[in-house]
């Protein structure tokens, strides 16, 4: 009758459990913002402003600086005319505020401001 090597059964088995929990608990690899594939778009005036000329996702709206209101349009038009009002924001009121969309658009992304709000826009 053979007799078991205890000491390596349970060097193995602590091999396998420290295996697992390494295997088990590999970090999570974070995108890299510069890899996101968002563009950015600066508006301090109250102005219309092209976005986007083709069709494209409107990720977000940052408020730099609160003022007047933000209206969204699914248009191709440089001058924001001729399209589909999206959304039409509330006063922007609170600095660093993030409006979060998401959303497709057909035509292209044009955001018409009034009063002096500093935003940055985030589309691709």
């Amino acid at each position: 009758m053979k007799k078991w090597n205890w000491s390596l059964i349970v060097d193995v088995l602590i091999l396998l459990v420290v295996l697992l929990m390494l295997w088990q608990n590999r970090p999570v690899e974070a995108q890299l913002a510069g890899s996101s594939g968002f563009n950015y778009t600066h508006i301090t005036t109250a102005t219309n402003t092209q976005v986007k000329s083709a069709g494209g996702t409107l990720h977000n709206i940052t408020v730099n600086t609160p003022a007047g209101t933000a209206t969204i349009v699914d248009t191709s038009a440089a001058n924001c005319t001729g399209g589909t009002t999206v959304a039409i924001t509330g006063t922007l009121a609170t600095i660093g505020q993030t409006i979060s969309y998401d959303i497709q658009t057909n035509n292209g992304i044009c955001i018409i401001t009034s009063g002096t709000a500093d935003l940055t826009i985030s589309s691709r």
